[in-house]
């Protein structure tokens, strides 16, 4: 069924409905509107049947191994956007050599302090960079709780959470508005008893894998899905 925008009228993507939720997005105006005739969430099965992970079609940087009561889920990180990030990261290191060459040639040492912010950039870039390249999340759930590995270089959000504090998982639309345009990623987070929320694995340019990451885990580990309020609300219907 088509809809359009009960705001600007413009007309609405497939992939911005979500009928389980009975609500839709608009990409032209960013107004979250309920489906006509649609049912509320409240109302709608809690324990609704759900497509098995098995049967679900994973994107082409996941696996799921699943055996001995243990659940391994890869993520490489690889993507066609850490190519152009490393173009971007060797030009950006380039100018800072040449810019503190002609520093140190013309003895114009109160060049370097004011360039060390850009330093600072060009390494986080250039980390990043080949992070992008070499690097894989591993999420190993098992009766124990949940161990996050990233290898082979260190990131954020490693370590692991016992079953016991491990309440959630759920998936957050993160977005970046700067003077260049807006960019959208989403995270996939977790809510731990007593803890402030761990963000896992970030970076995604859609919401599918870390909602089927989401999903894997929680239904391993026997944990009830719950809508939160800081979660990306459309949620496929899996």
């Amino acid at each position: 069924m088509a809809y359009t925008c009960e705001q600007c009228g413009a007309p609405i993507r497939g992939e911005d409905v979500s009928e389980e939720l009975g609500i839709a997005r608009c990409a032209a105006c960013e107004a979250v509107f309920p489906l006509p005739q649609a049912v509320a969430p409240s109302a709608q099965p809690k324990d609704a049947p759900r497509r098995a992970v098995a049967d679900l079609v994973l994107p082409k940087q996941m696996d799921i191994a699943v055996g001995g009561g243990n659940m391994v889920i890869t993520w490489r990180w690889f993507t066609a956007k850490t190519v152009l990030l490393a173009v971007f990261a060797l030009f950006w290191d380039g100018f800072l050599v040449f810019w503190w060459m002609g520093a140190l040639a013309s003895g114009a040492t109160e060049m370097l302090l004011f360039s060390l912010f850009h330093v600072a950039v060009g390494v986080g870039l250039s980390y990043t960079a080949v992070a992008g390249f070499f690097n894989t999340t591993v999420l190993h759930a098992s009766a124990a709780g949940l161990v996050v590995t990233h290898e082979p270089l260190p990131w954020l959000g490693a370590g692991p959470i016992a079953r016991q504090e491990l309440q959630q998982l759920y998936v957050e639309e993160v977005v970046n508005r700067g003077k260049n345009g807006t960019t959208i990623t989403y995270r996939l987070r977790a809510k731990i008893q007593g803890r402030r929320d761990r963000t896992l694995l970030g970076g995604f340019s859609k919401p599918t894998p870390p909602q089927i990451i989401e999903r894997a885990i929680e239904d391993h580990l026997g944990i009830r899905d719950q809508l939160l309020a800081e979660e990306y609300h459309r949620k496929p219907i899996l």
